[in-house]
């Protein structure tokens, strides 16, 4: 069997919290019957051609790519068992893949989400700012500065955040009668001192 996928145990995190918090609650409210939630409105075709100019099939491809890369890689690098595939288990995983957001559900997503944060002309204005040619070229240029900008950022803060953890541990306090603090957070217990010899007597 493949590992547990991150999303799934977030989620199972997620549903443990809830459960101990109703449990920890000591008089818990009668449970009320759900609201029928009322239907979305579909969205203006100005919505949805924002969102398809937003969201475009090429990315919607590439996030599919990936998802089915990671999907396989888990059987191939499961640990300590040697799996066989038929030589369209790719694309049998593809199919899987894409039958969990085809990519017309991604954009009425998209579109509920634009409609809601935006109204009818202010959709306008977006749309024709991204169909001229400093939008086209935005949509395209943007992820890759916002890749360098993340890698960057974290060249620069990931090395000093032992020096941080050390100062910010002289400030940490333990409770009463309990044990000395760690000086260095990331790192092992320091060694314990030897025990002193006991003195030997004068002549």
């Amino acid at each position: 069997m493949p590992q547990t996928r991150p999303i799934l145990a977030a989620a199972l995190l997620s549903l443990g919290i809830a459960q101990a918090a109703r449990a920890a609650d000591p008089a818990p409210a009668p449970a009320k019957p759900a609201a029928t939630p009322a239907p979305a409105a579909k969205p203006s075709p100005t919505a949805m051609d924002l969102a398809r100019t937003l969201a475009t099939q090429e990315t919607w491809k590439r996030g599919m790519d990936g998802l089915t890369q990671s999907v396989v890689g888990q059987f191939r690098g499961h640990p300590g068992s040697e799996l066989s595939m038929p030589k369209d288990f790719q694309a049998k995983a593809r199919t899987e893949i894409e039958a969990l957001l085809p990519y017309e559900e991604l954009v009425n997503i998209h579109a509920r989400q634009l409609s809601a944060a935006y109204g009818e002309a202010e959709m306008k204005d977006l749309l024709a700012f991204y169909k001229s040619p400093l939008g086209q070229k935005t949509l395209k240029a943007m992820p890759e500065v916002q890749e360098k900008v993340a890698v960057e950022t974290q060249q620069r803060i990931e090395p000093k955040l032992p020096q941080v953890m050390q100062k910010l541990a002289k400030d940490v306090k333990p409770p009463a009668g309990g044990a000395k603090a760690p000086s260095n957070p990331h790192g092992a217990a320091p060694a314990k001192a030897a025990p002193a010899k006991p003195a030997q007597p004068k002549k």
